[in-house]
Parts: structure tokens; C-alpha cells; sequence
């Protein structure tokens, strides 16, 4: 009965060991930032015992810390926000800065001289802003709620303000972190910093892991209306962040005291668009439909202590897919080809005499392969034997193949293809299938101030991607990779708690749970096309082999597709972090 109560007590040490050895540097801050500074007087000297408020503009929560022997105060673990800075100390006036913003990840020096005189009496500091970052070593750009809200972003992807910062571009092209494969149907989510790899990343939300690690890119992206700030640490950044890349630190927005919100959409439409200059006569505009939508709001459930922001945004993709590929026409379906023959003529032999040319469009029997002497010589080798297939014909018609050659596997096959729209034996039919995507997201934050010492938020994220992607001859494929119908979901769960021990001793965890899980199926999945038009043993009877096989005629658009299989994968992941560890522990 003793042994857990030894256990116990050890592990009450061990806590208690980690706290007193690691917290006093207060060095992990990921969502939060921080208000440094001295007090001093007149002459210069710090003042020790100053009473230091720091006040939340928005949600009037407030913390109390006293100045040391040196005049020096330190506030951590501040939400991100405007603040209100209030120095008192017994024989001077009251000092005020009423407006600092302190950023993600940020420690924001202020420091404050009190003038001599009565305590009801105070003087508003206006301080400028510090020319260089002397707190921290870390060098990134950090993107404010307002240039957020009101660059403009294509597509409303937050991905593109990093790109502004030094040393940051899209990457790579053609990486599937870039958008547009089945793995990744939304926008490009490429980051490139300092010539790193775009899967060199660590991406951050609210403090906590977003990594899709199967692509390296993000697990959710919120919309520019649910995000306050977000800053990418490109250098020198601290240990906690991990990854050799860049870290995009993303804090979603919170409630205030004041009930704000919004909406909005967005429109496109092929109706306002203009013809392609380059597109020939037959080929109509191609249908292009986007409407991207939503809403956003916040507020207090109760003042000063609980607050709650939602939003939520759509959008409607239909776009069609000007394709040009090769089909066969009505009368080569039947075993005409006649149509092949070019009037230019060729010869197996190298002194051909009459009889022995062929049109250049000639289809030969493959079954009929002989030996055949020419009538002269070859005037390089002298010799007149070659290899001769027989030409095709049929009643006297030259490339038509007899019914009793035509293999039915093969005729049904050509009956797949659609027939011909545009004039032409190659290049002759024209289609622009619709692209579908449709995602539907939304953001929920909640945060509550218990007391002085404790503070905790909970957050949810949600993605939902549903997208079609046709082939040039729609389910049947063509020259395009992988036709498939496509969804996408991505969940993410943020937790997290700060508590004040002291003014000098201060403990913030966070935690999380998120989930990316894709699921791709082909166009003809639970089809057996290929055992339907006579391809034996092709599709096995197993569901994951149905569909149509790769079938290349030479000549024309291939049907089918080689590369494509069904595919579902589902990510989840725990995360997790806390000041005293200074680290992320990821399961």
C-alpha cells in the first residue's frame, strides 16, 4: 500500500523539479506574445515596487506584475491584441501607454518614466517603435488582422501574404502541396523560405501542430475573416518550432466585449468573361461558374469573462475543360480506313519496279508477314529479298478489313469513343467536361477567463473538400491523369490553458487532436468495363479492379487510365506543448 505513495511523491517532485528549472525563462510563447520593460524616474534611476497593469483594449482582461530591484517587469503569455500599459507607484504620477500591439509570438518592449507628483494625476507615454528586435534572435514578418482583411487575396487563401515576407515564394511548380491532384483539392498551399523545400514547413494553428505530413502542406486553412494574426519565423527561430523550414505561426480571432461580424461573396461567371482570341470557330467558351460565400461573428457570452467567434465560408466551382483529342469516325468503326489513304507512295524495296509501291497509308495484314523477291536489285546491298506484309482489302476496296477479321474485344472497344465533331481525322473532337469542387469550412473559438490566474480557450476547425474531376472523353478517360471524384476531409482541434503561479512563475499547455483523411475514386469505380467489352480476367471480380484497363490505339486518345487506383487515406495525429517541456511532443 506504500509503493504509490512513493510513486506518487516522486512524481510530485519530478513536476515540481521541471517547473522550478524551466518555467523561469518563459522562452515558448507559440500563439501568445509578450510586454517587457523598466520603470524608471526622471533622473534615470528604476524605480522597484511599481505596480504594472496590463490591460486587453478588447476584452478589458487585465494582468498585475511589480517591478524588480532593476525597474524591471515582464508580462507573458498575452493573447495577441491591443493593450493598455499603467504604471503606479506611491510619490509619482500615474504612466500610461494606452495603445501597444503585441503580435504573435512578439515580446514588445515598453518602457515607462514617472515624473514626481500626486498619484491622481497622469501622463500619457506615446512611445515609438523600437528601430531593432533586441529580445529574441528570431527574424520573421508578421501579417496584422488589418492587412489580412484587406489586401486582396485570389481565392481568399492566406497562404499568399507569406510570400511577402523576404526569402518566400510558391516553390517548386508541380508539387502536390501546389493544389489540383486528388490529395489536394484546394488552393496552393506551397511555402518556400530561404530556398528550403515546401514540405520543409511547421505549420502552426493556435499554438498547435497542423502539418499534413503525407504532402507537407497544411491540415486546415482558415479564411482570412477567422484569422487575428499570423507571423512566419524564416530564421533563428527558437527550438520549439522544430522543423528546418520556415514556421507559420496562425492564431485564430477570439471574441471581444463588442459583437462584430460580417459577410460577403464572391463572384465569377464565363457570362462577364471574353473568348479565348486563340480558340477556333467550333469551340464554344468554356462554362465557368464560382461563387465563393460566407459569414463571420463574434462577441461576448458574458462580459469580460467568456467569448465566442464563428465563421463560415463555401464555395462553388463548375468550370468546364476544353479538351481537342483523336476519336475514330462512323465508317473506320465498321473496318473502313479507306479514309487513311494519302496519295503519297513508299517501298520496301530500294529500286522498286511496277507494282512494288505502297500509299504511305496503307494497313497491312499482320498475320501475312513472307518473304518477297523485288524485281531489281538493291543498288547498295544487291540484294533483292525483303520482309512483306500483304496490303488489307476487301471486294476490291484497298485498307477495308473483311467482317470476318474485324475481332469483336476490338469492335467494342472502338464503339467506347464518341464519334467525331469537329472535321479532320486527328484533332477531331472537341469537349469541355465540368470540373466540380465544392468546400464548405468553418471555425469555432471559445475562450473564458475563470479568475486572475487561469485562462483557457478550445478550438475547432473544419474542412470539406467534394470535387469531380473529368477526363477529356469524360468517365472514360483520355490523355488526362486519374478522372475521379475526390473528397477531402480535414478536422483540427485546439486546446489550451494558462495558468499564473506568480508573477515570475507561469505555466501554458496547449493540446490537440487533427485529422486530414482523402478518400479518390475513379469515375467507373464498381463498373467491370473491361470484362464488358471482352477483356478476360481484367477486372478479377474485385471491386478495387474495376473500371476500364489502359488501352492505346495508336493514333488516337487513349481510354482508360494506367495510373489510377482507388485511394483512402485518413492522417490522424495528437499534438501537444507546454512552456515548461519548451518543445512539442507529437503521437
Amino acid at each position: 500500500m506504500k509503493a504509490p505513495s512513493v510513486v506518487s511523491r516522486a512524481t510530485k517532485l519530478a513536476f515540481a523539479l521541471v517547473v522550478i528549472t524551466h518555467a523561469s525563462a518563459l522562452l515558448a510563447q507559440v500563439d501568445r506574445g509578450s510586454i517587457v520593460g523598466t520603470v524608471s524616474d526622471s533622473s534615470g534611476a528604476y524605480v522597484e515596487g511599481a505596480k504594472v497593469v496590463i490591460k486587453n483594449l478588447a476584452t478589458d482582461e487585465s494582468v498585475e506584475v511589480t517591478t524588480d530591484s532593476s525597474g524591471a517587469y515582464a508580462a507573458k503569455l498575452l493573447r495577441i491584441g491591443a493593450y493598455s500599459v499603467t504604471v503606479e507607484r506611491q510619490g509619482f504620477k500615474k504612466g500610461v501607454e494606452p495603445n501597444v500591439e503585441v503580435g504573435v509570438n512578439q515580446v514588445v518592449r515598453v518602457n515607462l518614466s514617472l515624473q514626481v507628483g500626486s498619484a491622481t494625476e497622469s501622463v500619457v507615454v506615446t512611445g515609438a517603435a523600437p528601430l531593432l528586435q533586441t529580445e529574441t534572435s528570431s527574424l520573421g514578418t508578421i501579417e496584422t488582422e488589418r492587412r489580412i482583411s484587406e489586401l486582396p487575396l485570389n481565392g481568399r487563401n492566406f497562404i499568399q501574404l507569406a510570400y511577402l515576407g523576404p526569402g518566400a515564394n510558391s516553390g517548386q511548380t508541380g508539387s502536390n502541396v501546389s493544389g489540383g491532384v486528388f490529395e489536394n483539392e484546394r488552393a496552393n498551399e506551397a511555402l518556400s523560405v530561404n530556398g528550403l523545400r515546401v514540405s520543409n514547413n511547421n505549420f502552426l494553428l493556435n499554438g498547435v501542430d497542423n502539418n499534413e505530413f503525407g504532402l507537407g502542406g497544411v491540415v486546415v486553412l482558415p479564411p482570412p475573416d477567422a484569422i487575428q494574426e499570423f507571423r512566419t519565423e524564416e530564421n533563428s527561430m527558437s527550438a520549439e518550432f522544430g522543423r528546418g523550414g520556415a514556421a507559420v505561426n496562425v492564431v485564430e480571432k477570439s471574441g471581444t466585449n463588442q459583437i462584430h461580424g460580417g459577410a460577403f461573396e464572391f463572384i465569377r461567371n464565363d457570362v462577364l468573361d471574353a473568348r479565348n482570341y486563340f480558340s477556333f470557330a467550333p469551340a464554344p467558351k468554356p462554362a465557368f461558374r464560382r461563387n465563393q460565400f460566407g459569414a463571420f461573428l463574434g462577441g461576448p457570452i458574458k462580459k469580460d469573462k467568456t467569448f465566442i467567434f464563428g465563421d463560415y465560408q463555401g464555395s462553388r466551382v463548375r468550370e468546364g475543360l476544353p479538351y481537342i483529342s483523336t476519336v475514330s469516325n462512323a465508317a473506320e468503326r465498321t473496318g473502313d480506313f479507306s479514309d487513311r489513304l494519302t496519295g503519297q507512295f513508299f517501298s520496301p524495296c530500294d529500286a522498286p519496279g511496277p507494282g512494288e509501291s505502297f500509299d504511305t497509308g496503307t494497313i497491312f495484314d499482320p498475320f501475312s508477314t513472307h518473304s518477297y523477291t523485288c524485281v531489281n536489285p538493291s543498288p547498295k546491298t544487291g540484294q533483292q529479298t525483303v520482309q512483306l506484309r500483304d496490303p488489307i482489302s476487301y471486294q476490291g476496296q484497298l485498307n477495308v478489313i473483311p467482317p470476318t477479321m474485324i475481332d469483336a474485344t476490338g469492335s467494342n472497344i472502338a464503339s467506347l469513343y464518341p464519334l467525331p465533331n469537329v472535321s479532320g481525322l486527328i484533332n477531331n473532337y472537341f469537349s469541355s467536361p465540368k470540373r466540380m469542387n465544392d468546400q464548405d469550412s468553418f471555425d469555432i473559438r471559445l475562450d473564458h477567463h475563470f479568475r486572475e490566474p487561469d485562462q483557457i480557450f478550445a478550438g475547432y476547425s473544419f474542412d470539406d473538400i467534394r470535387s469531380l474531376r473529368p477526363g477529356p472523353l469524360g468517365d472514360l478517360g483520355g490523355a488526362s491523369c486519374c478522372p475521379s471524384l475526390d473528397k477531402t476531409r480535414a478536422q483540427h482541434v485546439s486546446l489550451g490553458w494558462t495558468h499564473t503561479f506568480s508573477g515570475r512563475l507561469l505555466n501554458d499547455a496547449h493540446g490537440g487532436f487533427f485529422r486530414y483523411a482523402v478518400n479518390a475514386l475513379p469515375l467507373l469505380f464498381g463498373k467491370n468495363l473491361s470484362e464488358q467489352v471482352g477483356i478476360p480476367n481484367a477486372n478479377r471480380g474485385d471491386v478495387n479492379s474495376s473500371g476500364l484497363s489502359f488501352i492505346n490505339v495508336a493514333s488516337f486518345t487513349s481510354l482508360g487510365d494506367s495510373l489510377w487506383t482507388p485511394e483512402h487515406a485518413s492522417s490522424p495525429r495528437l499534438a501537444g506543448n507546454s512552456v515548461f517541456q519548451g518543445g512539442t511532443p507529437r503521437t
